[in-house]
């Protein structure tokens, strides 16, 4: 019950939040889920690995927010990118 207010909520935006979002809502419930299961899981070892906890957390960020911070550092799309590349050939 507790994941599904969680997500609920998040998938209840603003128009003006959809504008600036780029994921769409199967995106964000997928970052949320499988980033919470990676926080999940690693936090229960006696191991923890630092990377791990930092990618669970990202993807949650990732999935409540709707952007990608890795997009915005691309600056690009992918069909950018290969046209870009595409041009240097």
């Amino acid at each position: 019950m507790f994941w599904y207010t969680i997500l609920n909520s998040m998938l209840k935006t603003t128009i003006m939040e959809t504008e600036t979002r780029q994921l769409d809502n199967t995106e964000r419930i997928m970052s949320v889920v499988s980033g919470a299961t990676l926080l999940y899981n690693e936090l229960r070892k006696d191991n923890k690995s630092i990377i791990k906890i930092a990618m669970g957390a990202y993807l949650m960020q990732r999935g409540v927010t709707g952007k990608c911070a890795v997009s915005n550092l691309i600056g690009a799309g992918a069909s950018n990118l290969i046209s870009a590349a595409g041009k240097l050939v």
